[in-house]
């Protein structure tokens, strides 16, 4: 209880593990914050995958209040695991926000991804 009365306005959510098997965009981890005040906001979302193709690429998108353009990221070599984060500062009116992060793969033969890590975090600034 001392964590939530000393940063109020902090909220996030937390996904461990799972696999990008499909080409269309699925839910991957989603956060419905509490009502916030009005205010700056930090967003960040952030996650840690393991792409095994070097010939495939993993499609990540946010989507809600903040929506983002669709984002590519291409394996380098056949062990490859990358961490990625896309933040940024905006001005909120108050109120719930929500956000969730999508992936897919390249397409339907592409192989699977594994997500080991995912998260999404919306702070006062």
């Amino acid at each position: 209880m001392l964590y939530k009365d000393y940063m109020p306005n902090r909220n996030s959510k937390t996904l461990l593990e799972t696999s990008v098997t499909t080409d269309t965009f699925v839910d991957v981890v989603s956060l419905t914050t509490d009502n916030l005040i009005a205010g700056t906001y930090q967003f960040v979302v952030s996650f840690v995958a393991s792409n095994p193709d070097t010939n495939d690429s993993l499609y990540w998108r946010v989507i809600g209040d903040r929506p983002s353009p669709v984002f590519i990221e291409e394996s380098k070599d056949i062990s490859d695991v990358e961490p990625d984060s896309y933040t940024f500062q905006f001005d909120h009116p108050g109120g719930a926000m929500n956000h969730t992060l999508q992936m897919r793969k390249e397409d339907i033969a592409a192989t699977t991804i594994d997500v080991i890590a995912a998260g999404i975090y919306v702070t006062r600034v």
